[in-house]
């Protein structure tokens, strides 16, 4: 499948812009010491409650305060509470949309498929508190269900539907379901499976309007959301069809694609790579398509090193644990704080993600500081 994109950097008036972040997750309570704690290098890494079958415990990256009694949904129900928390009052008179990714496991043929209807009631319940009149969608799409989320946020925006969008995610494997889920699938990480992920958990809310609507408010512009991609894998999932990293290099192209375009380079990198061999060998295949300068076609009339030359490369797993629904809304707190603070600084960040199913997805975020180019 081609990937769904947009992209809205080459008319800055039109672009989506981000007001305000929240994060609560196995490494920080708010989207500030998520940055500031991945800027730390920690991995706060910790013996689960759950035991493998070799009898070794998993290793998870865990928000300890949520407690080990509370698991599954309602764990899931919480860290959005949490981080719901964080965010400012918005006008009662606004109209608001949510758009909310959750783990694949609630998808159809996923391990708690049947939950899902649970969950998004409770999931909608807590929105509708805050805001009585929005309109609430759950998507089952995984790590890069985000991709998906932003491009229906940005829909809303431009039709109108919606004045202002929370797009987010959240996911935790601190449940007996997706833990046996993982040890199916041969994914958890023990002392004895190296080549496996370690499970994080975490929830991430990011709150996207116009920028008109931003000017009018007096609201702060953190960062320029200026493209998105969704798209598929069709060779995920089959045992005739040799995976070779087309899905996520679509995505990814599709961005890097209109960097060409602009005559812009890509400064920075944010991946969820772990240490799963199938990420590695979809990662490695990817990146040297989604960055190839090309012009060969034109007798290099076109050649143009879409890859700046210090070109910096960063995995989000490596501080959080895999964050799957919750992976790239949590990148983007961290690019939205870099460009803050300045730590890193580059003007552009591509945030890119693969579920374990066949979805992948890509956000283009760039600084709200940057020269409008």
């Amino acid at each position: 499948m081609n990937p769904v994109a947009g992209h809205w950097g080459a008319e800055p008036a039109t672009t989506p812009v981000l007001v305000e972040a929240a994060a609560y997750n196995g490494l920080a309570v708010d989207a500030h010491q998520s940055w500031a704690f991945w800027r730390a290098e920690l991995s706060p890494f910790v013996e689960s409650p759950f035991v493998c079958p070799n009898g070794e415990r998993a290793t998870m990256c865990l928000a300890r305060a949520l407690g080990p009694r509370l698991s599954g949904a309602a764990r899931s129900v919480e860290l959005v509470r949490r981080a719901l928390g964080q965010l400012p009052e918005v006008d009662a008179q606004l109209r608001v949309g949510v758009a909310l990714v959750v783990s694949e496991r609630f998808a159809p043929g996923g391990a708690e498929h049947e939950r899902l209807g649970a969950l998004e009631r409770s999931l909608a319940d807590l929105f509708h508190r805050r805001w009585p009149a929005a309109t609430v969608r759950i998507l089952p799409g995984g790590s890069a269900g985000a991709g998906q989320a932003v491009l229906q946020a940005v829909a809303a925006l431009g039709g109108r539907s919606a004045e202002v969008m929370v797009v987010g995610g959240v996911d935790s494997a601190h449940g007996a379901d997706a833990v046996e889920a993982l040890l199916a699938e041969g994914r958890l990480f023990d002392a004895e499976a190296p080549d496996r992920m370690i499970p994080g958990e975490g929830a991430a809310l990011l709150v996207l309007t116009t920028r008109e609507l931003a000017v009018r408010l007096g609201w702060t512009v953190r960062a320029l959301v200026e493209g998105a991609a969704h798209g598929t894998d069709a060779a995920v999932g089959r045992e005739d069809v040799p995976r070779s990293g087309e899905g996520l290099s679509a995505v990814m192209r599709a961005l890097t694609g209109q960097l060409k375009k602009r005559r812009l380079q890509l400064e920075w990198l944010l991946g969820d790579l772990t240490s799963e061999p199938w990420r590695a060998r979809e990662w490695g295949l990817a990146l040297y398509r989604a960055l190839a300068p090309g012009g060969l076609d034109t007798a290099g009339r076109d050649f143009f090193q879409i890859a700046h030359d210090r070109l910096r490369v960063d995995q989000l797993p490596e501080c959080f644990g895999d964050l799957g629904a919750a992976t790239l809304p949590t990148a983007v707190v961290v690019a939205m704080q870099s460009f803050l603070r300045g730590e890193p600084s580059p003007a552009r960040c591509l945030l890119v993600a693969s579920s374990p199913g066949p979805e992948r997805g890509a956000i283009l975020l760039a600084s709200a500081q940057q020269r409008r180019s």
